[in-house]
C-alpha cells in the first residue's frame, strides 16, 4: 500500500521534472529566434524577424539592429523622394534610420514646398511629408493660405492636427465662409446644411442651430400628427431643445392613442 508520503514525494519528483522541461523548452525557444536571426541575410528576413520575434525581446532588439545595417546604405544611396520614403516607411519606427530618412526627406521637401504655387502642388506633398514633421505642418499651413473655396478650406481642417493653430486659422477661415451663407439661408434645407459643414462648437455652427430651432419650433407647435412631429424630431440637431420638445409631444401622442 502506497503511503501518503511516497505520494507526495511521486508528485513532487513529477513537478520538477515538468518545471525543468519547461525552462528546457524556453531556452530551446530563445535558442531557435536567435538561430533564426543568424541565418537571416536578406531585408525580408530580418524584417519578418523583427515583426515576429517576441516584443521587447533582446532577440528583437538584435533584429532591430540588423534591420538598420541594412537600411543605412540604401537611405545614403537613395537620391529621389521615393527611394527615400521607402526607407522611412519600412524602418523601424522611431529608429536612427527613420529619424535620418525624415531629414532627408525634409531636405527635399522643403524646397520643392517653397516653389509650389497652387494648392494641387501642395495637397500632394501632405502624404509625401513624414506624419508630424515639421515639413508636414508647413505644408497644411501653405494649403490654407491657397485654400479659397469651402470645400478647400474644410479639407485642410481635417488634415490639421488637433488643438494647432493651423486648425485654429481653418475654423476662423470656414466661419467667414459660411457666416453670409447662413445669413442668406431662408430654408430649412439650407441652414441644415450649414450646420452640417459648420466646425463642432465653431461660432457659425451655434448660430445655425439657433436658426435650425426658429424654423423648426412653429413647425413643431402645428404638427397635430405622429409624422408631423417625426419630421421635426429627425430633422432637428440632436441634443436640441426642439428636438427634445419633439420626443415629448411623440411621447403624447404615444399616450393618447393607448
Amino acid at each position: 500500500m502506497v503511503t501518503r508520503s511516497a505520494l507526495f514525494a511521486l508528485v513532487f519528483v513529477l513537478a520538477a521534472a515538468g518545471c525543468s522541461s519547461v525552462s528546457s523548452s524556453s531556452t530551446a525557444d530563445d535558442s531557435s529566434w536567435e538561430s533564426r536571426l543568424a541565418r537571416a541575410t536578406t531585408f525580408e528576413e530580418v524584417r519578418q524577424m523583427y515583426e515576429y520575434a517576441p516584443r521587447g525581446s533582446e532577440v528583437q532588439k538584435a533584429a532591430k539592429k540588423k534591420f538598420e545595417v541594412i537600411l543605412t546604405p540604401r537611405l545614403a544611396a537613395a537620391t529621389t523622394l521615393e527611394e527615400v520614403r521607402k526607407v522611412y516607411l519600412d524602418a523601424p519606427y522611431g529608429s536612427g534610420v527613420q529619424k535620418a530618412a525624415v531629414e532627408k526627406l525634409e531636405a527635399i521637401l522643403k524646397p520643392r514646398l517653397a516653389a509650389a504655387t497652387t494648392l494641387e502642388e501642395v495637397r500632394g506633398m501632405y502624404l509625401d511629408a513624414p506624419y508630424g514633421s515639421g515639413v508636414q505642418k508647413a505644408v497644411v499651413e501653405k494649403m490654407l493660405s491657397l485654400a479659397t473655396t469651402f470645400e478647400e478650406v474644410a479639407r485642410v481642417y481635417r488634415y490639421a492636427p488637433e488643438g494647432s493653430e493651423v486648425k485654429k486659422a481653418a475654423v476662423e477661415k470656414l466661419e467667414a465662409i459660411l457666416t453670409p451663407i447662413l445669413v442668406a439661408a431662408t430654408t430649412l434645407e439650407e441652414v441644415r446644411r450649414v450646420y452640417a459643414y459648420a466646425p463642432y462648437g465653431s461660432g457659425v455652427q451655434k448660430a445655425a442651430l439657433e436658426k435650425l430651432e426658429a424654423i423648426l419650433t412653429p413647425i413643431l407647435a402645428a404638427a397635430t400628427t405622429r409624422e408631423k412631429v417625426l419630421e421635426v424630431y429627425w430633422g432637428a440637431p440632436d441634443g436640441s431643445k426642439v428636438r427634445k420638445a419633439a420626443a415629448e409631444k411623440l411621447g403624447a401622442i404615444r399616450h393618447n392613442t393607448k
